[in-house]
């Protein structure tokens, strides 16, 4: 009693005339966007910590992240830093990642290792990170008024995202 019923693809659907319905090809559409559960690979240069320029990997296996960022100038200016994310959200033009980083980064007069809470955010092809990382060993340079340190990285990643029909 007040529905309406229509078949599509040989299903009946019941309707209540009253509800909003998507078109069919409007649901697919939809569901096309969202690649949370989704598996895939990226790529990138960025500019911040470890070092002054990075190089960066990742691999999201569904909404579990791992990445590698570093870069080497000279011994004097180089470093690396691990991350393991998880995806808040993530669709074909903006992702969300939550995690924790954890790297060595060391530059003229300073040589340290810091591990801490991270925020990422990926914008189409743009990446930025911001977190908070404790300096827990330090191998050159003085650390005692400043025992965090600001994880920050902008720049370039390209996403291998998968296809779906």
């Amino acid at each position: 009693p007040g529905l309406d019923i229509f078949t599509y693809g040989g299903i009946d659907i019941y309707t209540d005339p009253q509800a909003l319905i998507l078109a069919p090809e409007n649901v697919i559409r939809i569901s096309k966007q969202l690649v949370k559960g989704k598996s895939y690979v990226e790529i990138g240069l960025l500019g911040g910590m470890p070092a002054c320029f990075n190089l960066t990997a990742a691999y999201h296996y569904k909404p579990i992240g791992i990445r590698v960022s570093g870069g080497f100038l000279n011994d004097n200016s180089n470093g690396i830093q691990f991350n393991l994310n998880y995806k808040i959200s993530d669709n074909y033009k903006i992702r969300h990642n939550i995690g924790i980083a954890a790297g060595r980064s060391q530059d003229t007069g300073c040589d340290f290792c810091y591990a801490g809470p991270v925020y990422d955010l990926t914008y189409k092809r743009i990446f930025v990170e911001l977190g908070v990382g404790k300096v827990f060993e330090v191998r050159r340079g003085d650390f005692s008024n400043l025992p965090y340190w600001v994880i920050f990285q902008v720049g370039y990643v390209h996403r291998f995202l998968p296809k779906i029909n």
